[in-house]
């Protein structure tokens, strides 16, 4: 999978739900080494979280939410395990 520094967390996080996706999660969450970047739950945390849906992986970047070239680990209540995911930047 491919994810670009311009692409938004919420249209990522999108694209790894759904019957099309190869993961077919539901409600996804999403951590780095820096911390949450979205949390589907308790409300109050999601909320505290949300405007990072629409910020890009670089905006994250500047703000210290994420590094370059560190790995996003995904939870999902569908699946047993995390995924993580190794972000490489050209």
């Amino acid at each position: 999978m491919e994810i670009t520094l311009d692409t938004k967390l919420g249209d990522w996080i999108t694209s790894l739900c759904g019957e099309e996706s190869q993961f077919k999660l539901k409600a996804p969450s999403v951590s780095s080494g820096n911390g949450i970047m979205y949390i589907r739950g308790p409300p109050a945390l999601e909320q505290k979280h949300r405007p990072k849906l629409e910020m890009t992986l670089q905006e994250l970047i500047d703000a210290g939410n994420y590094s370059h070239s560190g790995e996003l680990v995904i939870t999902d209540p569908t699946v047993s395990t995390q995924i993580t995911f190794t972000v490489t930047h050209p």
